[in-house]
């Protein structure tokens, strides 16, 4: 009977030791693919997660009949900003306007990108195109509001950005890529007309 209940012993130990060398690696195969899919300076989601992500949002969209937004966002005149006040400073200003970003989009299905240098994604379902847009206004004037002062830009006294924003019904948007390039154009647009904006696909 000793012998048999050292086996077991050793069994169940061993089985232990697998749970939690297995659980350990799934933990660590979490960590890696956040770090993939997540923004370091900002700590907001990338374009890869938003690329990856998309098709899902898009399909819980459609099951619920409900229109999808998507807005991309520049911040206006950052190349003068870096070179006037430094590339330190203009890490903290993409990390202050991250923060205006993560603080108004807070709901479950609410989800903010940085997509590269200083150009961000927000999107969102259920919204109507006034909801959607007084929502990315909000943004706007919470930007602003950062009073980051920008001595060098043509628009204002302070940091400001632009906005191109598609609200559509989500049975009515095929992929990811020509959702981009229209909400691209709109924020093309928003720079023609003045900057600090929002122009939607609506207008």
């Amino acid at each position: 009977m000793s012998v048999l209940a050292l086996i077991l012993g050793f069994v169940l130990w061993v089985n232990r030791r697998l749970k939690v060398e297995i659980a350990q690696r799934e933990k660590a195969e979490r960590i890696l693919h956040e770090l993939t899919i997540t923004d370091p300076l900002t700590g907001l989601y990338n374009r890869r997660h938003l690329v990856e992500h998309f098709p899902r949002m898009l399909r819980s969209a459609v099951r619920e009949h409900k229109t999808l937004c998507f807005a991309l966002m520049d911040i206006d005149r950052f190349k003068q900003y870096n070179d006037t006040y430094g590339h330190t400073s203009g890490d903290d200003a993409i990390r202050r306007v991250a923060q205006v970003l993560q603080n108004t989009m807070q709901r479950g299905d609410d989800y903010c990108y940085r997509l590269g240098g200083e150009e961000f994604g927000v999107l969102f379902k259920g919204a109507t195109p006034i909801q959607a847009r007084a929502q990315i206004e909000q943004i706007r004037t919470m930007i602003e509001a950062l009073q980051i002062e920008h001595k060098r830009s043509d628009i204002g006294t302070y940091l400001s950005a632009s906005f191109g924003l598609i609200v559509r019904t989500a049975d009515d948007i095929q992929s990811f890529e020509p959702l981009y390039k229209e909400a691209d154009t709109l924020l093309y647009r928003a720079k023609a007309e003045g900057r600090n904006r929002v122009v939607v696909n609506t207008d």
